[in-house]
């Protein structure tokens, strides 16, 4: 047993303890009371926004604060009180004394899924050195690898700097792909701007040349026009 076997065990305690000493019910309705209050908190901005705006001279981002307020406390309050009087009601009773034993049970879980992410932590991030050691000594850490075995995940250590290498070769190559894309893209437009232009370069020079020799040949027509007529006077 080392360091981090203590720390899951005191956690263990410590919570399994608090659980008997509150009782289940009353841990029950805390729960219920944080996700009554979040959800209380969410919606009264438009369930009471109207009504405060109409009987208070505020407005705006103030009013949005009062709603989340009251939408937060009022719930939050009202539940804790609840199951504060519930636990008070049943403490000297046969019920009061299996509230306690589910209150322990219920903490024991809290202390599992607390263990349960600091070993997580400890197995996906590269450790090393004195750290390392500690942790694949641990008998918790073991327990850890076991229960991961059973689930069907596998217990070997990620490989984080791996991974980020791949996925950042796989990225950079991404990239190179679509900038080569990109660039042939890019390339066949301005070649086809190229022919584009130049046949039509090339037809507006023909067109130019046909006025030019339509013109010329005129000339010609006329001037030898001028010829027939003179030589028959």
């Amino acid at each position: 047993m080392n360091w981090i076997d203590i720390v899951c065990l005191v956690c263990v305690l410590v919570l399994t303890l608090i659980g008997v000493w509150r009782g289940f019910l009353k841990d029950l309705f805390r729960l219920i009371a944080w996700v009554a209050a979040i959800a209380g908190a969410y919606f009264a901005n438009d369930l009471l926004a109207d009504t405060i705006s109409k009987n208070l001279d505020i407005s705006g981002f103030t009013v949005t604060l009062v709603c989340i307020c009251i939408g937060f406390l009022i719930p939050f309050i009202t539940l804790f009180m609840i199951g504060h009087f519930v636990q008070k009601s049943i403490e000297k009773t046969t019920v009061g004394k299996v509230n306690r034993i589910f209150g322990g049970l219920f903490g024991a879980f809290q202390a599992w899924i607390i263990c349960a992410i600091f070993l997580s932590i400890l197995h996906i991030l590269p450790v090393t050195g004195n750290l390392q050691e500690s942790r694949n000594e641990s008998i918790a850490y073991s327990f850890y690898k076991f229960n991961l075995e059973i689930l069907g995940f596998s217990s070997e250590e990620p490989d984080l700097i791996g991974m980020a290498e791949k996925k950042a070769t796989e990225l950079s190559k991404e990239i190179t792909d679509k900038a080569v894309e990109k660039v042939k893209e890019t390339t066949t437009q301005a070649a086809e701007q190229a022919k584009d232009a130049a046949i039509k370069a090339a037809t507006q020079a023909k067109d130019s040349l046909a006025k030019k020799v339509e013109v010329k040949a005129d000339s010609a027509v006329s001037a030898v026009k001028e010829k027939v007529e003179k030589a028959t006077k």
